[in-house]
């Protein structure tokens, strides 16, 4: 049985290591994503409607933060088209018909469960806070419903640790729930004598109570059994705030894999433990927007709205400002203007200012990666040419491939592996062919992002082929056989731009298919030869019978052209 107490030092130890980075978070969140950072800035507090953005004055960080969002989940896991693909280790076994069907009818199947789950809304604030705070988590749990259940935690209520090979194996995380809820989820007899309390009364029951969820690798599980106790990685819920007197244990369980999806965009150094984004390097330049935005804001609102002063008589007469109103004043007295004037007379000369801004507004749409995204709606089109765009395109994702990397191997592989485990145990998966029976698949991602940066290589292709194509055509136009063209192997070419694309597997034909259309095309190409050879013979016999049959004085045409007679 786990021990609460052990856990909760794991847990203070861990919180500690966390804290150093919260006060950088807080930042991050005032000005990148308000309401998502709520937990950072009081833990306790929970389903609470209050603003949370009172020192955003200018959005753009905000929209941009949306549009990396909105951009990383269109490009690289968009629900409307396929984004990944399983293949075999070993390319033989891909033209194999029967790999490639049985392939195809499992990615189907597991994309359809994608779609059914809350999987992409877990995965578009997962892109949120990889942008803004750097790090991410969330489960993959079983579902009765829909195969699969995702839990995004927001930042300041998980905590994480990493093993030897620095990837992530441990997850505590904080799950506020009413007691009433505690009671459902684990049972009454599970709960504390304190929750209990609270369940019984009726006035208490919905009270927020503090309850941790402890994922780690299990250390302590028995050889040859295979109970939920004795699992790969264990988990263990238990009560916060639990008297020390009582074990606090409100369930124990574990998983035939880690569960956890905990993706960063960045590692400053190999042993960090939680990751850096892209607004923490624009963290200053979004701030100053901000204080710009509201500088701005008083220039103007002093000259639409000067300070006024005002003759001493005039403290308790009725005064306007209305256009059109008029306030009666006395003179001064020197007999000079009336006593009711603005105390300075300001004209802002804001241009300067508004360059400031519209330069700190480029920064952080750059930072957040909004031109990559937008470039084609942002481009003027009048003067760029189809191959200046795909220029820009491709150094645009060379700057974004390093992240996509990490989270193909962070984010996307655990996803799909954690799934297609929950798929096998639960029959969903129909039975693989001979061929690949025992081996491990591989996930190759066909995105629009991932295939984007492909075209660097289907691009080559296609300017190697042209290339060829204008050797073979000067090669003829010299009178020569265009024996260039027998440098370059066309089969591998196709395969290789098919691969690249991502194409579907039904649309190539295999090898050994291409292989039986061509000796059946020659085979048949043989037999016209033979019959067109043939052809002449068979007419000099239908004439030496028809000249034979022919009566010529005596004889027969046949003869006569024998000289017989």
């Amino acid at each position: 049985m786990a021990d609460r107490r052990e856990l909760m030092k794991e847990l203070s130890a861990m919180e500690g290591e966390q804290s150093t980075w919260i006060p950088h978070w807080k930042d991050l969140s005032e000005n990148f994503m308000p309401r998502r950072g709520r937990a950072l800035f009081d833990p306790d507090r929970t389903n609470r409607g209050e603003k949370l953005n009172r020192k955003m004055i200018d959005p753009t960080p905000a929209l941009s933060t949306r549009v990396l969002a909105s951009g990383m989940m269109a490009g690289l896991t968009s629900p409307a088209r396929p984004w990944f693909r399983l293949i075999t280790p070993d390319p033989a076994l891909m033209q194999v018909q029967s790999v490639r069907e049985w392939l195809y009818i499992v990615e189907l199947r597991m994309r359809e469960i994608f779609s059914k789950s809350n999987f992409y809304n877990g995965l578009y604030i997962c892109y949120k806070d990889l942008g803004v705070i750097g790090t991410h988590a969330q489960t993959i749990m079983e579902d009765a419903k829909s195969v699969i259940r995702c839990y995004p935690y927001a930042p300041g209520r998980y905590y994480i640790a990493t093993s030897n090979r620095q990837e992530v194996d441990t997850l505590f995380v904080d799950i506020p729930m009413t007691a009433r809820q505690a009671q459902m989820e684990y049972g009454y007899n599970a709960l504390s004598t304190r929750t209990r309390n609270l369940v019984n009364d009726p006035s208490k029951r919905h009270t927020w109570i503090k309850v941790v969820q402890a994922i780690k690798p299990n250390t302590e599980n028995e050889y040859g059994k295979s109970d939920s106790r004795n699992l790969p990685y264990a988990s263990c819920h238990f009560e916060k705030d639990c008297p020390e007197e009582e074990p606090g244990l409100l369930r124990e369980s574990g998983f035939y894999e880690f569960p956890g999806l905990v993706a960063r965009w960045d590692l400053a150094e190999g042993e960090d433990i939680y990751g850096s984004s892209p607004a923490m390097d624009v963290l200053g330049g979004s701030r100053a927007l901000q204080l710009q935005q509201k500088r701005k804001a008083q220039a103007i609102d002093k000259h639409v709205d000067p300070p006024m002063a005002a003759h001493p008589d005039l403290k308790h007469q009725r005064t306007s400002l209305l256009p059109g109103d008029v306030t009666y004043t006395p003179f001064s007295n020197t007999g000079g203007a009336p006593g009711f004037q603005p105390v300075y007379t300001i004209k802002p000369e804001i241009s300067a200012l508004l360059e400031d801004i519209q330069e700190m507004k480029s920064d952080v749409r750059q930072a957040m990666y909004v031109d990559l995204f937008l470039m084609l709606t942002m481009t003027d089109r009048r003067q760029i040419t189809a191959e200046e765009i795909r220029e820009r395109h491709e150094e645009k994702l060379l700057m974004l491939g390093p992240v996509l990397e990490r989270l193909n191997m962070e984010l996307l592989d655990p996803a799909i592996d954690r799934t297609f485990a929950i798929m096998l145990r639960r029959g969903m998966v129909p039975p693989a062919p001979p061929e690949i029976q025992g081996q491990s698949l591989k996930i190759e991602y066909i995105s629009i992002l991932a295939q984007a940066q492909r075209l660097i290589a289907t691009s080559g292709i296609e300017r190697l082929t042209s290339f060829v194509s204008i050797l073979a055509e000067g090669q003829v136009k010299a009178g020569m056989p265009p024996t260039v063209m027998d440098k370059l192997n066309f089969d591998e070419a196709v395969d290789e731009y098919a691969f690249a694309l991502g194409t579907a597997p039904q649309i190539i034909y295999s090898d050994d298919d291409v292989a039986a259309a061509r000796e059946s095309r020659a085979q048949e190409q043989q037999a016209q030869q033979l019959a067109a050879a043939a052809q002449p013979l068979k007419d000099a016999a239908t004439a030496g019978k028809t000249m034979s049959e022919t009566p010529l004085n005596g004889g027969n045409a046949l003869e006569q052209v024998l000289g017989m007679a």
